[in-house]
Formats: structure tokens, sequence, C-alpha cells
């Protein structure tokens, strides 16, 4: 019997043939890994040169915005009446055909208000591509302070509009115990914190004179009492009030045609007190009379009441 022969001729591979199959095999692979490599590093320097290009782009556009292009062309200035148009675009240092891109709206805003009192707020805008608008209110002589000395103008909003004046604004109220002798013209008198017990522990009349700051506490303090009166006036619709005296807010004096005394305490239910204190002037003070009004409340039956005593 003869024995079975399971080799297959087909699956004989000459040496040298396997050889040449290993070799084109690899010779294959190696071409597309170096296919693969050169197609990697022309997408590293195609996105090099797109990086480049778009550097050199914002460049020149950025060279080309501070030089040739956005020219400042037109300024324009709104809401004023005591300046004219050259009087605030000088005080704003800024100049025509400089670049807008360089123009300093909050220093323009800042030299205005420095230079020009009146101004009490300044708002710069840009308008691209070529202009700038100055918009401005200015401020009016709200009442006159008096300062121990002298008086000063004041706005509605504590701005400090003239100092050194010999004599009052014509037709203005006068407050007085509201600002010193050393104020300076622009300076404004800031609104006081909301916090009512901001200065609850200091004594007004030993320390505000020793510590400036407190005393600026306290001024904002009258000052915000001053506005809470003129507001209580005009909703009591109350004439004849010639004369605020706030130096202590706790004891609160107006006078009524250089005849009255209102004596209001403080600035709590102000505007109460005034409308019943004009009912009593007109109702049971005689138009002849000079003396104090009075508001009275008892801090133990915390009952109110006034009083009128004549001079």
């Amino acid at each position: 019997m003869s024995k079975r022969n399971d080799f297959n001729n087909d699956d004989y591979l000459n040496p040298y043939t396997a050889y040449q199959q290993a070799y084109a095999n690899s010779r294959g692979l190696a071409q597309k890994s170096a296919t693969k490599t050169r197609s990697r590093k022309r997408k590293r320097n195609f996105i090099l040169y797109y990086i480049l290009l778009f550097v050199l782009i914002l460049a020149v556009g950025i060279i080309l915005s501070l030089t040739v292009f956005f020219k400042l062309e037109k300024i324009g200035v709104e809401g004023v009446n005591m300046y004219d148009y050259e009087q605030i675009v000088r005080a704003s240092g800024i100049i025509k055909n400089d670049n807008m891109f360089r123009v300093d709206t909050g220093r323009a805003s800042d030299a205005i208000m420095s230079n020009l009192i009146y101004c009490e707020s300044v708002e710069v805008q840009k308008k691209f591509p070529s202009a700038v608008v100055i918009k401005i209110k200015e401020g009016n002589i709200a009442f006159s302070a008096f300062c121990g000395e002298f008086y000063a103008y004041l706005s509605e909003n504590g701005r400090i509009l003239e100092v050194g004046q010999l004599k009052k604004y014509p037709g203005s109220v006068v407050v007085k115990g509201l600002v010193s002798n050393d104020v300076k013209a622009g300076d404004f008198i800031d609104v006081c914190s909301d916090d009512p017990n901001s200065t609850e522990n200091y004594d007004e009349t030993d320390q505000a004179e020793s510590d400036p700051q407190i005393s600026n506490l306290f001024a904002a303090e009258r000052f915000n009492a001053v506005r809470q009166i003129f507001n209580a006036i005009e909703e009591a619709e109350l004439s004849g009030i010639k004369e605020i005296d706030v130096q202590n807010i706790t004891d609160i004096k107006l006078r009524y045609k250089n005849r009255l005394i209102l004596n209001l305490g403080d600035v709590e239910d102000i505007c109460y007190k005034l409308k019943s204190m004009k009912k009593i002037i007109k109702d049971k003070i005689e138009k002849s009379e000079n003396g104090t009004l009075y508001y009275v409340k008892s801090p133990h039956s915390m009952t109110e009441s006034f009083h009128f005593n004549p001079d």
C-alpha cells in the first residue's frame, strides 16, 4: 500500500519568490508611510502659511486703520448754552484728522469737566467711521450756600459752580451749614450713602473738623437733607422760603418771608411738616406777625404737635 502524499505543489513557494513578495510588501508599506508623512507635513505647512498670512493681513489692516482709514472729520457738540463750540472742542483735546481709534473718550470727558465748570456731565461718543459727538448737560445755579465769608453757587446735583461771591445769586434760596469757606469751584458734594448708621458713632461737633473724611460724610448727609427739603417745598407748594439752615440736621430751620422761622427738627416726614405749617401760617398766623413755628414730637407719648412762639 502506497503512502499518501498530502503535499501540494501549489503550496510550495520558492524562497526567492517569497523574498521578492516580502520585499514588495515592505516597500509598499514604506511608500504609504512616506506618503502619509509628506501629506501631514504639507498640511502643517499650509496651516503655518495661512496663520502667517492672517497675521500679515491683520497687521496691515491695523496699520492702515491707524494711519489711512478712520480719520476724524467731524466733531459734534450737543446741549451747551454757556460755552461756544470752540471752547468745548478745545477743552476736550480732540483734534480733527486724528485717528478715531486714538481718541480717548474718557480723557476728553474728564478734561471738559475739569476745565468748564458749568458742564455738569459729559459723554463723548464715537460715531464710526469719522465722527465724534460730545453730549453735555450743563449745571444751573439751584441755590446759594453761605460759607461764612462769602457765597458759593451750587447746582441741584451738588456741583460748586462759583465761589467767592459777595452776594447770593439773585432770587436764590440761601443754604447755611452746607459747605466751608475752603471749597473750590468744580467740586462735587457727594450724595450721602444709603446707610443711615454710617456716621452714628461720631460726634459731629467734636470730630468733624479734625477728620476731613468725617467732615465730607456730614457734608454729604447735609446735602442729602437739602435735596429732600427742596423736593418737599415743591411738593407742598410752599413759596416764600428764603433760607435753609442745616448746620444741625436734627434741628433744621427754614426762614419764611424773612418774618417766620420754621423749626422742623430732622428730615423725617418733611413734606407732612411743611404742608401742616403752610396751613397753620395761612389760617392761624397773622401776616404781620413774626416768630418761630415749631414742630414738636414727644419722645414718650409719640404725639406730634405744632407751636407758634411770636417774637
